[in-house]
């Protein structure tokens, strides 16, 4: 008899669940969907299609919820229409019948650990590859709706006065590259052909146009063709939260892959190298030595009165510049000028950066005629900057005191801004995995006290409204996510220790359980 009355209170369990369940992830998933179809565009043919990557991640939200409910209105309705009484009288405890109840419990909490750490990373991620896929048509509509297109990652943004998607022309088109959070590039071009290499996640933006007019902060002005290409930055967000425990496992060994870290590594590198490139300069100068530095076809070797760090990644040189530029493949000298403004930039990805030397206004040896400008690109960083900052672990490199050791009292505020908030991230980061991986347990074994809960308070509340028993139910699910997000804010506070948060967190699951079983001990004596 009591295994039949399990399977019928299971069975009642099971219909309100999966009905709770449907209604609350159809509206969560559309809820979730609004964000990137008014931020980026989406067009109506991909919402179908990005609602099927979107159910499994609300799933994650909604299954403790609806099993909740579910647990609340069928022991409520048990208990209003006198079945668990008269349970009782044929000598079968209401406990014994709150074993479907706990069996539930047991089974969401585990499709939520599954969910939170395998499952809906997964999706989340398949989600981003599924609108990137249509990285065109995001581009098109909202420089169409806006006039500009912005990164999502903020490394670049593409103005244009009119659009030909058929044709992926711009025109009245404006390129602004970003570096550092300040323009490093503008690129003005009457028209612009569009195309996009690579497919899905790694996919890329490629302009290019004719008779353009360039001008960069590193090496001024120019005019002719130009082509520019960059990845599609990440359109939902790079964090933690949307990671699978195997991708947390393998940025806890090298924090360089996760692009937070890499970004912040990058910036920091860029002005490192420029720094010793100023130091290494400055070294040679005062030794009334000529400074060299090479290039697949081309060679230079100058000397000056001094150098100064310009903006970033530049080094300005100070006084009359003596420059003779050497042929790279026989090495013959050529000309030597004297010039009267230089400048040395650091361009290109930071992790392989080529230097461009940036002349003006000079008058050759034995001849009166001037020579407005020459621009010197593609030359290669000193071997030895290149082994002290690429032979080794990067970020250990990257670290405050290595770089003081490396500059002493020449590093600049810039360079060790970078590198102690570097320092900040990683730490940060490191933090965070454990704060996700605890929240993600707190979570998921919080859904049997909560189930255990809402069976409780259906049983006590019988009286009165089911809405009534669910909305008190709610209280402590509501206590855990606030335990939850409050232990995450301590542990990612640099105030504060990272072991007080996850105590906050593990706090509100064992308030949970003193409340089940102070709920419990109630309707075992009633």
């Amino acid at each position: 008899m009591v295994l039949t009355l399990h399977r019928y209170v299971f069975r009642e369990l099971i219909r309100v669940f999966l009905l709770a369940t449907v209604a609350l992830t159809v509206i969560l998933s559309l809820g979730l969907i609004l964000q990137p179809i008014q931020k980026y565009g989406i067009g109506p043919e991909q919402v179908p299609h990005l609602l099927t990557f979107f159910v499994p991640i609300t799933l994650t939200y909604v299954l403790p919820m609806a099993a909740l409910f579910a647990a609340t209105l069928v022991y409520g309705r048990l208990a209003g229409d006198n079945e668990l009484m008269a349970c009782k009288a044929g000598g079968v405890s209401p406990l014994t019948l709150t074993c479907p109840g706990c069996l539930l419990g047991l089974l969401v909490a585990i499709a939520n650990l599954v969910l939170s750490f395998h499952v809906m990373p997964y999706f989340f991620h398949r989600a981003e590859y599924a609108i990137k896929a249509d990285a065109k048509q995001i581009l098109f509509r909202n420089i169409q709706r806006r006039g500009f297109f912005l990164d999502p990652d903020g490394d670049y943004a593409i103005y244009a006065d009119h659009v030909q998607p058929q044709d992926d022309l711009l025109r009245g088109v404006i390129v602004l590259k970003m570096s550092g959070g300040s323009v490093d590039t503008l690129i003005a071009a009457e028209a612009a052909q569009v195309s996009f290499g690579g497919t899905g996640q790694n996919n890329a933006v490629q302009i290019a146009a004719a008779a353009v007019i360039e001008i960069k902060a590193a090496s001024a002005f120019r005019m002719g063709n130009a082509s520019f290409s960059a990845p599609f930055g990440s359109i939902l967000n790079d964090e933690i939260a949307f990671k699978r425990l195997d991708e947390m496992k393998e940025i806890r060994d090298n924090l360089l892959i996760f692009h937070p870290v890499e970004k912040e590594a990058k910036k920091t590198c860029a002005q490192f190298a420029t720094e010793l490139l100023a130091r290494d300069i400055q070294q040679a100068l005062d030794q009334n030595r000529f400074f060299e530095l090479t290039g697949e076809s081309t060679s230079i070797r100058f000397k000056a009165d001094g150098c100064l760090l310009g903006a970033r990644r530049e080094i300005k040189l100070i006084g009359h510049v003596d420059v003779t530029e050497m042929d790279g493949t026989t090495g013959r000298p050529g000309e030597r000028l004297l010039w009267e403004k230089a400048s040395l930039y650091l361009e290109g990805d930071p992790l392989a950066l080529t230097i461009t030397l940036d002349l003006h206004n000079a008058n050759a040896a034995n001849t009166p005629n001037v020579i407005g400008r020459n621009v010197v690109p593609d030359l290669r960083l000193p071997e030895s900057i290149e082994r002290l900052l690429y032979s080794g672990d990067l970020l250990m490199v990257l670290q405050p005191d290595f770089i003081e050791a490396q500059l002493g009292d020449k590093m600049s505020e810039d360079v060790e801004g970078m590198s102690s908030f570097l320092k900040f991230v990683m730490a940060l980061t490191l933090v965070e995995i454990d704060a996700e991986i605890h929240s993600r347990l707190v979570f998921g074994l919080g859904c049997v006290p909560m189930i255990l809960i809402g069976i409780g308070l259906g049983i006590i509340l019988r009286g009165g409204h089911m809405l009534t028993a669910f909305g008190s139910s709610c209280l402590p699910a509501l206590i855990l996510i606030l335990c939850t997000v409050s232990g995450r804010h301590v542990a990612e506070n640099p105030d504060a220790t990272a072991t007080a948060g996850f105590s906050i967190m593990w706090a509100g699951l064992a308030s949970l359980w003193i409340m089940a079983l102070v709920i419990f001990r109630r309707v075992y004596r009633g």
